[in-house]
């Protein structure tokens, strides 16, 4: 992911990468969603060819990638914290801010979240919401 964003111009606005997907919120730029994503998943399996010799080789990537535009600043916000509440969603923490793979550190105050937020309970802005 790094590399494609040295090399392709978009923003990275938050991330979570977990062991069998992540969650991207990007702002692209000249490269449309579908050539970043492109580019990371070429990268991704080359990589993962060389490292891991098998006689066999199944997919490790969906055929298709979930998109969404944001529309306004509450979207944006749902999706924020979709993205951070996830690793606790998926039991990997108990906390967002005690996992290491994740933009939440990031987004802390001001104007963002406190070191708190998303422990012991469920955000209601994620509540119901299925983006996996």
């Amino acid at each position: 992911m790094r590399e494609v964003k040295s090399e392709t111009e978009f923003t990275m606005v938050a991330y979570v990468i977990l062991d069998d997907h992540f969650h991207w919120l990007i702002k692209p730029g000249l490269k449309d969603i579908s050539g970043v994503m492109q580019s990371v998943k070429l990268r991704f399996t080359r990589r993962f060819r060389i490292t891991h010799t098998r006689s066999t080789f199944a997919s490790c990537w969906q055929t298709r990638f979930w998109d969404h535009v944001i529309r306004d600043h509450a979207d944006l916000n749902r999706h924020l914290d979709y993205i951070h509440y996830n690793p606790v969603k998926h039991g990997y923490v108990q906390r967002p801010i005690d996992f290491r793979f994740s933009s939440f550190s990031t987004h802390l105050e001001p104007g963002g979240y406190h070191e708190d937020w998303g422990s012991g309970f469920e955000p209601k802005t994620v509540e119901n919401i299925e983006f996996e």
